[in-house]
């Protein structure tokens, strides 16, 4: 007999196939509606939808689309007109860079232990 394995594996594309074609009579028909038209769009964003988000749980779960907390924070900012001095701290360094209408300007980095006995404390 089959196994439920290979049953999924070839019943899903059969299943997947008929969300965009729900109603085997309107694909026959010369002219479909503007009705049946919208509603196989409005399935196909939902499963678009849901691969998203279901890509979106696996990849948190695995550790991939985020640092680990304390690796990457922002320390301060300072508004400067059009542009902004950033400072960050990237897991045992400190850097400083200016952002603004015309890119970036990388302004230097240290290490956490030098910033923490300049300035006294880092959180």
């Amino acid at each position: 007999m089959y196994s439920a394995r290979s049953l999924r594996i070839c019943i899903l594309p059969s299943v997947a196939a008929s969300l965009f074609c729900p109603f085997p009579a309107l694909a026959a028909s010369e002219a479909p509606t503007i009705e049946s038209y919208l509603f196989r769009m409005f399935l196909a964003l939902i499963g678009i939808g849901a691969c998203a988000w279901l890509a979106l749980r696996f990849a948190q779960k695995r550790g991939i689309s985020r640092p680990k907390r304390g690796d990457l924070c922002l320390l301060a900012t300072l508004p400067l007109g059009h542009e902004v001095v950033y400072l960050v701290r990237c897991g045992p360094d400190v850097v400083a860079f200016v952002s603004g209408k015309n890119g970036a300007l990388f302004l230097g980095r240290w290490g956490l232990r030098d910033w923490e006995d300049k300035s006294g404390d880092v959180s």
